[in-house]
């Protein structure tokens, strides 16, 4: 869902894009599920998966077409997703990938708005072929996810070496989800002799297909998830699905040149693991802490892993209060407010503000989604503000009978992704 206010403050003209995506548990809309409770792949019954190189697109050239059902935004997110792929594999020493329009070629990619987001792995080798961008998959990295499929990777979860690293507890798993769980053999999936890769825009988050959405399905086990920064993220490619890529398609491996805007202009990123990245305590009743495991009225675990910490404003014994977390002041122009929100119930709820030495404080709409309650749900605000314009942005929780919990905020320059 995205929406656009226009609020005034200090006779200066903020625009706020508002953006609603569900972190996938079964309690969110199957519009807004990343293949909902059904997989994300196409299947056939009568082919290998990436392990056969006659799956792949022949010399990288993958020609497609984008309906004309999709509005320009999305139109150019689609182009956006497709040049973030081939600016991270190809140099020009070795080109490797590229994206190019139908031009009567046999075999290509039919980029339409379907019901879900889904792809078949690789070339089918049957002419036209169905990538499927639906409604609530309008972002940049899951489109670029289900480009990873046609190209020819399945997912990091569906690895033969998957139990060596992560846990699934299938016991909340939604009724008709453990087929997103299965694995693959050594004659379906090669793994390129790469390890793991938590980090990989090819693996679920730790919630997808969860049952009760305040519990993880996967997580990773004991002394494998240090290097974890947010596991299921759809912001960009990591190291080795760059490497991956080039691998297979037969080109010179180098991860040097990843595209990652966000990181790049990256104002803030926080999975509250170590630290509280400098934000601050601010003028409230009482402060967020960190924590891990179960809240009392809140998630069961982080987001980022699962097993991770977060951040929370407990509601025992504050029913009635506030508590307040700033961030350090910043003159980088506007940013997009990126996190994971839980919210348990109507009873507590957030607000964003936006204030600076140039304007008063000022409240950016912002109300949860009804279904979002009680599952981790990632939501974006777009502040257009000048650089060289000060500000800094305050999370304030209103507590009722129900904690508050963040996790896995990050800020940056740019459009959201």
């Amino acid at each position: 869902m995205i929406l656009k206010s226009h609020i005034h403050s200090n006779n200066f003209l903020f625009v706020v894009t508002v953006v609603v995506c569900a972190s996938r548990s079964a309690a969110a809309p199957a519009a807004l599920d990343d293949g909902s409770l059904v997989e994300d792949i196409n299947y056939r019954t009568d082919r290998n998966a990436v392990a056969d190189n006659i799956f792949k697109w022949p010399n990288g050239i993958v020609p497609y077409v984008i309906n004309n059902n999709f509005d320009v935004a999305v139109k150019k997110k689609i182009v956006s997703a497709m040049q973030s792929i081939e600016n991270s594999v190809n140099s020009a020493q070795s080109p490797c990938v590229h994206f190019v329009p139908r031009n009567g070629h046999y075999n290509y990619l039919d980029i339409y708005q379907g019901s879900r987001c889904h792809s078949s792995v690789g070339m089918e080798n049957r002419g036209r072929q169905e990538v499927s961008i639906g409604s609530g998959c309008e972002f940049k990295g899951i489109i670029m996810h289900e480009l990873l499929h046609a190209l020819g990777f399945y997912h990091e979860h569906s690895r033969y070496d998957r139990d060596e690293n992560v846990k699934i507890n299938f016991e909340n798993v939604a009724s008709g989800g453990n087929l997103n769980f299965e694995l693959k053999t050594p004659n379906e999936m090669s793994l390129q002799n790469t390890p793991y890769d938590f980090n990989s825009i090819m693996s679920y988050d730790a919630y997808t297909m969860a049952a009760d959405g305040s519990r993880p399905v996967m997580v990773p086990l004991p002394g494998k998830a240090d290097q974890v920064f947010q596991m299921g993220q759809r912001l960009w490619l990591s190291d080795l699905d760059v490497h991956r890529i080039q691998s297979l398609y037969g080109c010179q491996k180098d991860t040097t040149h990843v595209d990652r805007p966000e990181q790049d202009n990256n104002v803030l990123a926080c999975n509250f693991q170590s630290d509280l990245c400098g934000m601050t305590a601010g003028s409230a009743d009482f402060n967020w802490v960190r924590t891990t495991g179960s809240s009392p009225a809140g998630p069961g675990a982080g987001h980022s892993t699962g097993t991770d910490t977060y951040l929370v404003a407990l509601s025992y014994g504050n029913n009635g209060k506030t508590a307040s977390i700033v961030t350090p002041m910043s003159s980088a122009g506007g940013p997009c407010i990126d996190f994971f929100l839980f919210l348990r119930d109507s009873s507590s709820s957030l607000d964003i503000l936006a204030s600076g030495p140039d304007f008063m404080a000022t409240k950016i709409p912002f109300t949860p989604s009804s279904w979002a309650y009680g599952q981790w749900t990632r939501y974006q605000r777009k502040i257009n503000l000048p650089p060289g314009f000060p500000y800094q942005i305050t999370f304030r929780a209103d507590i009722g009978s129900a904690d508050v919990a963040l996790d896995d905020i990050r800020m940056y320059t740019g459009a959201c992704n």
